[in-house]
């Protein structure tokens, strides 16, 4: 029997299955909604591994599905098998609540990392405990620990004696709260007892594989956000990867540029690629065809559940072929005098009457900007079609941005599966947030099929809006990244509008070697590109460590919000006192950038940033 559905129904349904952006959000169903990445393998090894990508990019969700909760219900929970995986993995995420506890004046930096040494210990010795009781519970009766072994691993841990598994973990629980308390009300004359850093870890995790129904494993010590630790203890953590092996390992997952330090406690040592770990980079480790394939077998998961007539994403989000969007933003309209401007030369008007009208706009456009008659331009095609058809395709893109120039409503559409690719840029997150938002304005419109490419150009730009106001509060630093945003998206904007007579597309910038950077430019930059503001990438393999050695761009993300190209295409050289400029005195370095690269700041602007007015100084359309 088929399902009646409401608008209001579906839209509901659709916001529930796809609405989960955040792993945490996701509870179980985070593993039935599994996808294995390509990269998956490299991190089933026995070798260190750090994981690194954006926030959304899927770290949180390939760790949890490493650990022994995710792998039992990726294995259909079935106890039977869990005694033949090959690793066990626990996972502990970072809480900035608790690690920022341990700094300040009250005690010296090698007490802090003592007692965060101690307190690292209790956390991964605690989830292992939690392993072993389910394991106890799942796999077999007898006991995890003997007494004896429980008694040893307390005292490691200076915790009361214990017997069982149970008055462990209820005693390392206490112990854990109590130095929690502690840290609160800091007293250097009275420091509590601390264990050796990664002592009972290893301890423990030696002990284990030397019983029956764990010889030849390893377990896997899973910790995310590991950007969240301050510098002092990523050392801490650091010296423990560098030694670890045999028994356990780590993977970590860390934000792009959230590793702050590779140094170890030794001063002689720090971790290096591969010798120590492997790092796998999301955003390189998926080419955009296998990130598009990824993110495709993802959302059809995911579908089934709301669309069970249909059964791929793609024939939800068509493609808008570039001379019907032409057509949808009004070409027609701006080459109606095109062949009034031929004369009554019929061999130019036969000719004309073949061209498209975005072919006659782009003629248009050039005629304008070289200041040739339009009629000259047509012979000239028709002399050498070859010549200009290839100019023509490499501008095609470039000259939709120009045809609603100063007119109001859509100025660009950014419709179908593969624009939703580009602009995700390797984020599944914000391939997910995209989706569901145009499969739900779809739904509150009563539409059952394919999203029309006005309800997907408006998902686009609501997606692109909500994540620039989550700018502000990223970090420290996100209101005057928000600004900058601000402000490039209007240079690239008016860039856009006018591409005439100019490089075609041009959304990137870059500083230059001779550049010097100020560290607060350096660190606001570097906060961009973590939190997804910007991407980066190296302008020059030589020197991939120096801020002005990258080229940079907005992210595709924010596009559709401040309208212009998404593709990844040309670039223009800034000073750092500029970019620095456009924070600090926006309305007087717009105009002086526009008027630097030739255009008019004369536009309107887009309706979607009319709440910005009073910071451009100019009304919205």
């Amino acid at each position: 029997m088929s399902v009646s559905w409401t608008p209001v129904d579906r839209a509901a349904q659709v916001a529930e299955v796809f609405g989960g952006f955040r792993a945490e959000w996701l509870s179980e169903n985070i593993f039935s909604y599994f996808t294995q990445p390509a990269y998956f393998p490299e991190l089933q090894t026995r070798r260190p591994c750090v994981l690194a990508g954006g926030r959304g990019s899927g770290k949180t969700t390939v760790l949890l599905c490493l650990s022994y909760e995710g792998q039992f219900a990726l294995n259909g929970r079935d106890p039977a098998k869990v005694a033949d995986w090959p690793y066990y993995g626990v996972y502990y995420r970072v809480d900035t609540n608790r690690v920022t506890a341990f700094a300040g004046p009250e005690l010296s930096r090698l007490q802090w990392r003592r007692l965060f040494g101690h307190y690292l210990n209790l956390i991964l010795v605690g989830r292992l405990l939690d392993f072993l009781s389910w394991w106890e519970e799942t796999v077999t009766a007898e006991p995890a620990l003997t007494p004896g072994e429980c008694r040893r691993l307390a005292t490691s841990l200076h915790l009361e004696p214990c017997a069982t598994l149970a008055d462990l973990k209820r005693a390392l629980f206490d112990g854990q709260l109590g130095f929690e308390a502690y840290l609160n009300n800091i007293d250097a004359a009275a420091l509590p007892k601390v264990s050796l850093q990664g002592a009972p870890l290893r301890y423990l995790t030696d002990l284990l594989v030397t019983k029956s129904g764990f010889e030849g494993k390893q377990f896997f010590l899973l910790i995310d956000e590991y950007e969240n630790l301050l510098e002092d203890q990523q050392v801490v953590v650091n010296t423990l990867i560098k030694h670890s092996g045999g028994s356990h390992t780590f993977k970590v997952g860390v934000k792009d540029l959230g590793w702050k330090s590779r140094a170890t406690l030794n001063p002689d040592q720090i971790l290096n690629s591969p010798a120590d770990y492997a790092l796998v980079d999301i955003g390189s480790s998926l080419s955009e065809p296998e990130f598009a394939a990824l993110a495709q077998r993802v959302l059809n998961s995911r579908l089934k559940h709301v669309f069970p007539e249909l059964h791929d994403v793609v024939d939800l989000l068509p493609e808008l072929p570039l001379e019907k969007e032409a057509e949808l933003l009004g070409v027609d309209e701006r080459v109606a005098g095109f062949e009034a401007a031929l004369g009554d030369e019929r061999a130019l008007l036969v000719f004309a009457r073949g061209l498209r009208p975005l072919q006659r706009f782009f003629i248009q456009l050039w005629s304008e900007a070289q200041g040739v008659p339009i009629r000259d331009l047509v012979a000239a095609w028709k002399r050498n079609g070859t010549e200009w058809s290839t100019r023509y395709e490499n501008n095609k893109y470039a000259i939709l941005f120009a045809i609603r120039r100063k007119k109001a409503g859509t100025r660009k559409y950014y419709s179908g599966w593969s624009v939703y690719v580009k602009l995700a840029a390797s984020n599944l997150r914000y391939l997910l947030e995209l989706s569901v938002q145009a499969l739900i304005l779809n739904a509150r419109a009563g539409g059952e099929g394919p999203v029309p490419h006005t309800l997907q150009t408006q998902a686009a730009e609501d997606v692109a809006a909500k994540n620039f106001r989550e700018l502000d509060g990223m970090s420290i630093h996100g209101g005057r990244l928000a600004k900058l945003l601000l402000g490039l998206g209007r240079v690239f904007y008016v860039m856009a509008r006018q591409p005439e007579g100019h490089a075609p597309e041009v959304n990137q910038f870059h500083f230059g070697g001779e550049a010097v950077v100020p560290a607060e430019l350096a660190q606001l930059l570097d906060d961009g590109v973590m939190h997804l503001a910007l991407v980066r990438w190296s302008g020059n393999k030589l020197s991939l460590n120096q801020v002005n050695q990258f080229d940079y761009a907005i992210h595709p993300m924010f596009a559709p919000f401040f309208v212009f190209s998404f593709r990844k295409k040309r670039k223009i050289k800034l000073e750092p006192e500029t970019l620095l400029a456009l924070i600090e005195r926006p309305r007087d370095a717009i105009s002086a950038l526009v008027r630097r690269v030739g255009r008019t700041d004369d536009d309107d602007l887009p309706e979607q940033l009319s709440l910005f007015e009073g910071y451009y100084g100019r009304p919205a359309a």
